[in-house]
Formats: C-alpha cells, sequence, structure tokens
C-alpha cells in the first residue's frame, strides 16, 4: 500500500510541474486577417510585419506575473536572421509604447529605451515543420524572456526585419509563472499524501 502512495506521490509531482497556464491571443481581435493562404495559413488570422511597421498593442499586462512571451512566426524559407550590412540580428521586441518600430535591415535598433524585453530570430530551415505548407515548413517559435520584469502597462509586438524580408506572426501566446509559494498547492498535496502514509504505516503497526 505505502508502494501505491508514493507512486500516487511521484505522479502528482510531475503533473504539477509539467503544468503550465498559458493564454492564447486572438490575432483577429489584434488586426490580423485571414490573407496568408499563399503563405500555407489559409483560414488562420496572421499578422505580417514588413518595413517599419507600428508596433502591434496586445494589451495591458502586469509582466511580472509572466514567465515568457512566445511568438510563432513564419518567413521566407531563404530568410537569414543576420545578413551583411545588418548591426544586429533581426528579432520580435515588446515595447511600452506605440509608434515606430525597433527597426529594419540596415537601421540600427529605434527608440531602445522603450523595448521591455526581446528575442532573436533564427533561420528559416524547411525541415523545422515538414507537414507546413510554403512558409509554414519553416515555423518556428522567438521566446521573449519577461520572468525578471516589474512591469505595468500598455505591451506592445515590434519586429527588426531582415533585410528584404518580412515576418509573418501566427501565434502570441503569455506563459504565466508557476506560483507554489512556500508550501502552495505542491506542499499541501504533499502533506496530505504524507499524512495518509503515516496513517497506513500506523495502522500496520497496531495490526501486528
Amino acid at each position: 500500500m505505502k508502494k501505491i502512495f508514493l507512486i500516487v506521490l511521484t505522479a502528482m509531482m510531475c503533473v504539477m510541474l509539467a503544468t503550465t497556464s498559458f493564454a492564447a491571443l486572438d490575432l483577429a481581435a489584434l488586426g490580423g486577417t485571414q490573407n496568408y493562404k499563399d503563405h500555407g495559413y489559409a483560414g488562420k488570422d496572421c499578422i505580417i510585419f514588413g518595413y517599419n511597421k507600428a508596433p502591434v498593442d496586445l494589451g495591458s499586462y502586469d509582466l511580472s506575473k509572466y514567465e515568457s512571451i512566445v511568438v510563432t512566426y513564419a518567413t521566407d524559407l531563404g530568410f537569414q536572421a543576420l545578413k551583411d550590412g545588418m548591426p544586429v540580428t533581426a528579432f520580435f521586441a515588446i515595447v511600452s509604447e506605440g509608434g515606430q518600430c525597433v527597426g529594419w535591415a540596415d537601421t540600427g535598433i529605434k527608440n531602445p529605451e522603450k523595448i521591455l524585453a526581446s528575442a532573436d530570430c533564427t533561420d528559416a530551415r524547411s525541415d523545422i515543420n515538414p507537414n507546413g505548407v510554403n512558409w509554414g515548413k519553416g515555423e518556428r517559435t522567438a521566446v521573449i524572456d519577461v520572468s525578471d520584469l516589474d512591469y505595468t502597462g500598455p505591451v506592445l509586438l515590434s519586429h527588426y526585419n531582415s533585410t528584404g524580408n518580412e515576418a509573418l506572426v501566427v501565434g502570441i501566446e503569455l506563459i504565466e509563472k508557476v506560483d507554489n509559494g512556500e508550501t502552495g498547492d505542491f506542499g499541501i498535496m504533499f502533506l496530505v499524501v504524507a499524512a495518509a502514509l503515516g496513517t497506513v504505516g500506523a495502522k500496520k503497526k497496531i495490526a501486528k
């Protein structure tokens, strides 16, 4: 019986560690359209980030509650994140104000003081998502780490384009922090199972 409780406890630990809470944003509500069938995304709301596209307003958030913002995107399969003449690698960034984008191609980073956090893009490869179509074959993610940010307010997404390329955003997710506290749910479950184990052990001793 004790072994069964240990197995249950281990299973609960694995479930709690594996469980992540996230919110997938509605791209249609953010201005996305379904105009990208030829890119491999028929019937899906997407947002294209071309040269000098104004940042997209994601809403107002308390970022101290989040671990990261995951941007799922696709590009032309010839996309290189860092080409000759580019001062920085192409990247996605969250910024605190709208207006001008963070830059593109051979420009320097614009309004760096507005950047809250960023994540570099990677080169396109057709084997990343072999079941995809056209650009979709290279679908990948940029994970913007916000775990250390203590910021509440407007959050907008901007993109620094690689030379001669656009980026098609097909998904945005906000990953919440897992807060177990000093004991939290995990600790409570541990104590419950531990108490049950103690009860079983006590009954066995009495039976003897």
